[in-house]
């Protein structure tokens, strides 16, 4: 549980069976980075950000897996970095943004939740969300965000998608 906390680094842990979150970041938490952690069958969240005044944290590289909530849950945040995760079989989301603006998801696989891969709530504006493997999950936009990053570089791999590759680029 972080409050008031900067310039921290968590990393290389096993956060595992706790009765709420994995890992918390509560509020006015900056510049931290959570990297290469292990954080599975938490009670709640593996991964929560609570309050918008949460920016600019990076997290990288952690395996999130059979959390009884969401994987990674934004309530607010802004100008965070979701980057290269592994995530999966999470009992709602995979990841889940309520009302957080400017956040980058790029390069995580996102997998097997019971819900959505990636849900971004109604108040979810201008996240960039690209490079992923969404794998036998979809997601849901209700805001206005952004999932492309422009031909040739691409959006996102989705196992279930049924729309159609106009430019043949796959």
């Amino acid at each position: 549980f972080l409050l008031e906390a900067d310039y921290n680094a968590i990393s290389d842990n096993e956060i595992i069976l706790n009765g709420k979150d994995g890992i918390h970041l509560s509020e006015f938490c900056e510049f931290n980075e959570i990297s290469h952690n292990t954080i599975n069958s938490n009670d709640i969240d593996g991964i929560k950000i609570f309050f918008h005044d949460n920016h600019d944290n990076i997290f990288l590289g952690n395996t999130i897996n059979y959390n009884r909530w969401n994987g990674i849950h934004f309530m607010d945040g802004n100008d965070n970095q979701v980057l290269l995760n592994t995530i999966y079989a999470n009992h709602y989301n995979g990841i889940h943004f309520g009302n957080s603006d400017s956040n980058k998801i790029i390069g995580n696989t996102i997998s097997y939740s019971s819900n959505e891969g990636i849900f971004l709530g109604e108040a979810s504006k201008d996240n960039e969300i690209y490079y992923n493997n969404i794998i036998f999950n979809n997601a849901k936009d209700k805001g206005v965000n952004i999932w492309n990053n422009e031909y040739p570089l691409g959006g996102n791999y989705w196992t279930y998608y049924s729309g159609i590759d106009n430019n043949d680029d796959g």
